[in-house]
Parts: structure tokens; sequence; C-alpha cells
């Protein structure tokens, strides 16, 4: 399902944004979006937490939305996976009033080998939350 820009800025800010990412048995990111506000999660191998809370520009939304259409997000599959689920894992839930887009995945990601789409997507996310940078 492809989102449309076009309904005003109003629909540039999800209802709900989750993105967890990292590793089985290690760290990790989770990056949430709630009212228009991000926060971004690192949590390091020692289960320390580093956080950062953002409020991206409407521009900055319209920006990230472009980056999603560009990396196909609407048309990914529920879950992707290869090999045992030891390595690395991800999850991505977005929603808006009426819709909503999940997909995750386990030592695999959309749009592979080269994973293009990933790579764009995850630009996109690092664009409009700013990892919190370590203490």
């Amino acid at each position: 399902m492809k989102r449309k820009l076009d309904r005003g800025l109003e629909a540039l800010r999800p209802t709900a944004l989750m993105i967890e990412v990292g590793e089985v048995a290690g760290a990790k990111e989770r990056i949430s979006a709630e009212e228009g506000v991000v926060m971004w999660e690192h949590q390091d191998h020692g289960g320390v937490i580093t956080a950062r809370r953002v409020m991206p520009t409407d521009a900055e939304w319209a920006l990230f939305w472009t980056q999603l259409e560009t990396a196909d997000f609407w048309r990914w599959d529920e879950y992707y996976a290869d090999g045992p689920h030891n390595g690395f894992e991800w999850r991505v839930k977005v929603t808006f009033p009426g819709f909503s887009h999940t997909s995750s995945g386990c030592n695999a990601y959309p749009g592979q080998p080269q994973s293009e789409a990933w790579q764009v997507f995850w630009r996109a996310v690092c664009q409009l939350a700013q990892p919190p940078t370590a203490a």
C-alpha cells in the first residue's frame, strides 16, 4: 500500500512508529515515534541504554516518507528469514489511522542479496531519528 504524501502535513506523522534492530543476544536499537516525537534508544552489549529524543520538522517527515517509498516499504513481506535464528533481527511497524504495515526478519532483508531496499530504509531512519552518541 502506498502512503500518499498529499493529504496535508498532519498525515506525515504516524499514529505509531516502532523499529527494533539488533543482535539476537547483543546490542540493540529501538526507534519509536508518538505524537511527532521520535525516540532512539541504543542498548549496548552490557545492557547500558543511551537515548536521544528529537522532534522532526514537517520537511524531515516528508523526506522520510519519500525515502520509504523509494525503499518500496509498503510492499515488504511480513517476514524474511535466512538460516538459524541466532544473528541479526529486526522489526518495523508503522501505523496510521485506518491502516498499518509490519515487516520483520532474521538474518535476511527485503531486496537481498544486495539489500538496497534495507540500506535506503536504514539511512532514512538515521536521518529522521538521529542516533544517540555513546556517553
